[in-house]
């Protein structure tokens, strides 16, 4: 990866127990590095938790952001790790729902999302340029 490279960051909340009695929500910080302004793939992930969170959740956090850093340095798509992440189903607002179960899910799952939109950034024409192409 280059140097120097765009970064987005992002507040994210795993929920534990979704729909449960148990439910615990853990808030986390993700910093988002993209191969390039050209390119708009995801490279690596730096996750911190709030200061609430104990010594095993921050280096659980920490630990969930290399993984998935290492696994798409070395040629897995955001959407082939998200893909891979166990899922369950669990009753939220009287709805069924697949929800993820661990904090690696939902990170990827938000990855996912970011990583489509700014892909649709890049080719979204600018109002001087309708079509796309330069002025």
């Amino acid at each position: 990866m280059p140097d120097r490279r765009p970064h987005e960051i992002l507040m994210l909340d795993h929920t534990w127990l979704r729909g449960t009695s148990r439910e615990m929500t853990e808030t986390m910080t993700l910093s988002v590095g993209f191969y390039g302004v050209d390119d708009p793939r995801i490279g690596e992930v730096f996750i911190t938790c709030d200061n609430h969170a104990n010594e095993r959740a921050i280096a659980l956090w920490h630990d969930i952001g290399v993984l998935i850093s290492y696994g798409l340095q070395f040629g897995a798509s955001v959407s082939q790790l998200c893909e891979a992440m166990a899922r369950g189903e669990v009753i939220f607002m009287d709805r069924v729902e697949l929800a993820t179960h661990s904090p690696a899910g939902t990170v990827l799952e938000a990855l996912r999302r970011l990583e489509i939109e700014v892909a649709e950034r890049a080719i979204t024409p600018t109002p001087e340029t309708q079509d796309g192409t330069d002025a």
